[in-house]
């Protein structure tokens, strides 16, 4: 009887010190959220303990960046539209490291750069209010491969500056964007192609469409190859940036992006597969395919004609299916399916989505009337009857559809909750840690970008 009671009070002591635990691991996690709400018409830094960090005192918080916050002060700011106000950049601590004069202002997604405005223009400036552009421009992009070099227009005509105004490619273009390191894809005239930093052509100026050769991660991860997607109306062409050098011709009209282990989708004079970035047959599949897709999770979605016409999806008459990386078919029947993300995909049948693993199991019921990707938190916004709600990877409503809008934030740990024009926050694990009261709500956000050297 000594024995059952010693052992009754060990759990008792252990479940008290887990729960100790939890709390406090809650509480830590509630004191390191730091976002910026509007509340009564005036925006402040408040953490998920709803302590404020600066009081509810700027009339718009502009841009956020990391854990940077571009903010205004103007007394009405109805009246203030393209007059100079107060700015300021404010950290997560509340601390102001730059205050300064202009109509606008917002951060570059990368560098942590600034965009302001003034009565003559555009132009910008690091966090040392340092200018690095003179505003005097239309428009101002960054180089997200160099933060010492900028994309700018003049009216309508598009160059590329150096840090100080140093002209390194001069304003000729329709439009120019950065494909990798030291190329860059304009358009003239309706045609595009790609020239380097000292405006000599690599790939020459012919093309209807050029897109660089990329791979997006939710959002925040952009992992850049050293090819660009030139389409034609009839054959497509991966093309190496650096060398000019065509890789691989293809009909197949593949998005422009690589998946995580380099297979490329690809159909010329009837034969179908996969060929990596060299232009190499990896895999030889089924001419009966009308489209196949990437590869991701070692699953390819595949399409083709329906034996029994489905006029449910975006495809009528077709159905889409899976196959391994061997060419076998091992899913079908679907009206519509996406790519595996951590294991999962969501399909459509009989009008309504759910979500099956890589083996064809259905995790997740078809009950919802749209979905979305499984982020790396191993959760899906999913929606029912207009409501947005979170769904795990066993099916498990974390959060049942009950919000306008979820937008994630903070690599996924939490989310913005929208109900009609009020905001809150919640956690990965559901739980509603600011409450849905505040006019508006902006997360800290950022994009990295990395360079793929190698085939």
């Amino acid at each position: 009887m000594k024995t059952l009671i010693s052992r009754l009070l060990l759990i008792v002591v252990l479940f008290f010190l887990l729960m100790n635990e939890f709390h406090a691991q809650s509480k830590k996690e509630k004191a390191d959220l730091h976002i910026w709400v509007k509340l009564e018409g005036k925006w402040g830094l408040i953490d998920g303990n709803e302590k404020w960090i600066v009081e509810p005192s700027y009339d718009n918080c502009k841009s956020v960046i990391n854990d940077l916050a571009i903010v205004t002060f103007l007394e009405d700011s109805s009246t203030g539209k393209k007059e100079l106000r107060k700015h300021a950049v404010i950290n997560s601590k509340g601390e102001a490291l730059l205050e300064f004069e202009a109509i606008d202002a917002e951060f570059m997604e990368t560098f942590e750069t600034i965009v302001f405005e003034k009565e003559t223009g555009k132009g910008a400036m690091n966090l040392k209010g340092e200018v690095l552009l003179e505003p005097v421009y239309n428009e101002v992009k960054e180089d997200y491969t160099n933060q010492e070099r900028f994309l700018v227009r003049d009216d309508k005509r598009w160059g590329l500056l150096k840090a100080g105004g140093k002209i390194l490619v001069q304003r000729l273009y329709d439009r120019i964007e950065t494909a990798y390191t030291n190329r860059y894809i304009v358009t003239e005239g309706g045609k595009s192609g790609v020239i380097n930093e000292q405006n000599e052509v690599v790939i020459e100026i012919k093309f209807p469409s050029i897109r660089a050769n990329k791979r997006t991660v939710f959002f925040d991860q952009v992992y850049l190859y050293p090819q660009v997607w030139a389409f034609t109306d009839s054959v497509n062409f991966l093309i190496d940036i650096r060398t000019g050098i065509v890789k691989i011709k293809s009909e197949v009209n593949v998005p422009p992006v690589t998946d995580e282990i380099g297979w490329i989708p690809y159909i010329m004079n009837g034969s179908k597969g996969y060929v990596d970035q060299e232009g190499h047959m990896l895999l030889e599949i089924d001419s009966g395919y009308t489209d196949i897709y990437y590869f991701s999770d070692e699953r390819a979605v595949v399409r083709k004609k329906a034996i029994k016409p489905d006029n449910t999806g975006p495809f009528p008459g077709e159905i889409f299916g899976v196959i391994t990386k061997e060419g076998k078919e091992i899913i079908n029947g679907y009206s519509f399916m996406t790519p595996f993300t951590h294991g999962m995909a969501a399909c459509l049948s009989d009008n309504k989505y759910g979500y099956i693993n890589t083996d064809g199991d259905v995790k997740v019921p078809f009950e919802y009337d749209e979905v979305e990707f499984f982020y790396r938190n191993g959760l899906a916004p999913v929606v029912k009857t207009g409501k947005y709600g979170l769904v795990n990877t066993e099916g498990k409503e974390i959060v049942e559809p009950a919000f306008d809008e979820l937008e994630s934030i903070r690599n996924g740990d939490h989310y913005i909750a929208r109900i009609a024009n009020e905001y809150g926050v919640l956690t990965k694990h559901g739980t509603l840690v600011l409450p849905v009261k505040y006019q508006d709500i902006r997360g800290f956000q950022g994009v990295q970008y990395n360079f793929i050297s190698d085939n």
